[in-house]
């Protein structure tokens, strides 16, 4: 045997030997693994037919419609696109694209949504507003009035039924059934067609207002809006109701339903009734008996004269107009308007007289004069620097400003008995510019300042010079007036004694060597020669300037109308009042930085 034989016997046994001693396995032979996948589809509603087409690898297609399991499906990408169906919505999304994979289920749900309608509604004519119900699938019911479109309505029969309206005659028919599509429009249109009417006549009457207002209603939605006496004629029968108006100062008739008949007339009549009321006149001080005249609605008038009391006045606006009596001023105001009804059952129209006061003015010819004081002049001060002013013409209180004078402008001044003829003192600046223009606008004049601010010096306040009313003088109108001509140190001669004994002062004015420490009475010493009393001494007299130096004016080239400087926190007054003779000069300029003084008021000349 060769070799070669040799090795074939050996790898022979050796095959025979593997193949005869094998056993089987005891657990099996292990299983095949899953190379599939599974698709399962959702579709919804099961009303109807769902259709779809799935695509995948290899080209696989397959088209289905409702639910649907597929198996043994290779794995891959597969795509669901659901089918379009008349009157609904695809599923969102109508496209979806999912990976199977071996072993696993995949699932696509879609449901498909029905599209609605609408319906529209139409009766006609629109003005009658006619009644309908609309009745339709899964027992659907709507009422309305007059048109209306309905949005969202699922596909189906829908019935209609065209209500009653008073004067017309139904749609033919009277009931109608029609089709709703799927996503369609149907429209219901109903013609009302008027029936031939019996007619009649309706009149309103208020009473006792001739212009009353009223509201009529009726048959088929009638209106209308009136006033006073109306005939309405071709009126269609039926009810009608007539609604009054509020008429101020009357009390308003009840509404009113009556039944017109063919042929037939109606009279509504609406009684209004005046409310009542007492108006009291009181006029002050009744021994005047002072004239008035009252006017009231619907032209009422009514003259009188003192205190007066008024029964059973109708209600309504009144305004009581005070008539002149003479020596008094009017009240204020002089025309007032009070109002009688509601919870003002009596009202009471008040006129306080005041008797009537004008201040003693005397004219002030302009001119031209030399202001301050020589240096040699006893008493003298250094502010009082000669200068030449040439001044326009002014009239001047020929006294300062005295307790009742100022009362009359300022009724809550108050002052004691024994008082009455002395002057007012210790005044701001403020009071004594709302004193002056107070007086004007009493006297009909126009006032000369405009106020603003609060502060008691009056620093905001500015001054028309053009205007007509009251005013202060101005530091050169005083000295000015108060000279009168002279050129001394007092207007009736020179000071010969700066402190309490000067016998020159002592004709003209009340100072501490007459009348010391106490407020004096005006005019009780002889006048300047202008009239003018109390221009030296008495009390402290406010003037408009602020505190400055004197301008330079020359006699050939003088300052003119001079009104003190523009700004300064410091004011002047004239006349120290009854102090020290050197204090009562005509060209004594002492200031303040809150100056509370008298007054004598001044007006320019026309």
């Amino acid at each position: 045997m060769t070799r070669f034989t040799s090795i074939f016997m050996v790898l022979a046994l050796i095959c025979v030997s593997a193949i005869g001693c094998g056993e089987d396995d005891p657990a099996g032979p292990d299983p095949e693994p899953e190379t599939t996948g599974t698709i399962v589809v959702n579709a919804s509603p099961s009303t109807v037919t769902c259709s779809w087409r799935l695509t995948g690898p290899d080209s696989y297609v397959h088209n289905g419609t409702d639910d649907e399991t597929m198996t043994k499906l290779e794995p891959g990408d597969y795509t669901l696109t659901w089918i379009a169906m008349s009157g609904w919505n695809r599923p969102d999304p109508a496209v979806e694209m999912k990976t199977v994979t071996a072993g696993a289920t995949t699932t696509f749900s879609g449901t498909f949504v029905q599209q609605a309608g609408s319906i529209t509604v139409n009766p006609e004519p629109n003005a009658i507003n006619a009644p309908w119900t609309l009745t339709g699938p899964s027992s659907y019911s709507h009422s309305g009035t007059g048109d209306e479109t309905i949005p969202s309505l699922t596909p189906g029969s829908y019935t209609i039924t065209w209500g009653a309206v008073t004067g017309w005659d139904l749609p033919d028919p009277a009931t109608e059934t029609l089709a709703l599509a799927d996503g369609g429009t149907v429209t219901f249109t109903g013609t009302y067609t008027e029936q031939t009417a019996s007619t009649g006549t309706v009149r309103v009457q208020p009473q006792n207002v001739t212009d009353a207002p009223w509201y009529l209603d009726g048959p088929a939605s009638y209106s209308h809006d009136g006033t006073g006496y109306e005939e309405l004629t071709d009126m269609t029968v039926g009810d009608y109701t007539v609604t009054w108006g509020v008429v101020t100062g009357y009390t308003t008739p009840a509404q009113a339903t009556q039944t017109l008949t063919e042929g037939g007339s109606l009279l509504f009549e609406g009684g209004y009734t005046a409310q009542t009321g007492d108006i009291v006149v009181d006029t002050n001080p009744d021994a005047i008996d002072a004239p008035w005249h009252l006017e009231g609605p619907g032209g009422w008038t009514y003259d009188g004269n003192g205190d007066v009391q008024l029964s059973t006045i109708p209600w309504g606006d009144y305004t009581i107009t005070w008539g002149a009596v003479s020596g008094w001023d009017l009240p204020d105001p002089a025309t007032e308007t009070l109002t009688l009804g509601g919870s003002a059952w009596q009202i009471t129209f008040t006129g306080n007289y005041t008797q009537a006061w004008s201040p003693e003015m005397v004219l002030i010819a302009g001119g031209k004069f030399q202001m301050g004081s020589p240096v040699t002049e006893l008493g003298r001060n250094d502010n009082e620097t000669q200068h030449w002013v040439q001044v326009s013409s002014f009239y001047i209180c020929t006294t300062e400003i005295t307790n009742p004078q100022y009362q009359y402008v300022v009724p809550e001044h108050a002052y004691n008995a024994g008082e009455e003829n002395r002057a007012i003192r210790n005044k701001s600046r403020m009071a004594l510019f709302e004193f002056c223009n107070v007086l004007s606008v009493k006297k009909g004049l126009t006032p000369c300042y405009t106020i603003s601010g609060s502060d008691d010096n009056g620093a905001d306040v500015t001054c028309d010079w053009n205007a007509n009313g009251y005013r202060f003088p101005t530091e050169a109108e005083w000295e000015y007036a108060c000279r009168a001509g002279s050129t001394t140190s007092f207007a009736n001669g020179e000071i010969t004694n700066t402190t309490c004994d000067d016998p020159v002062l002592d004709l003209i004015a009340q100072y501490c060597g007459n009348d010391p420490y106490k407020v004096p009475e005006v005019a009780t010493k002889i006048p300047n020669a202008l009239g003018l009393y109390d221009m030296h001494g008495n009390v402290k007299e406010m003037v408009w300037d602020r505190y400055g130096a004197y301008g330079t004016g020359t006699f050939e080239n003088p300052d003119i109308d001079p009104t003190g400087p523009a700004t300064g926190s410091s004011f002047v007054f004239r006349d120290y009042g009854s102090g020290y003779a050197r204090n009562c000069r005509s060209a004594v300029r002492p200031w303040s930085s809150g100056p509370y003084a008298g007054l004598r008021i001044v007006r320019n000349a026309p």
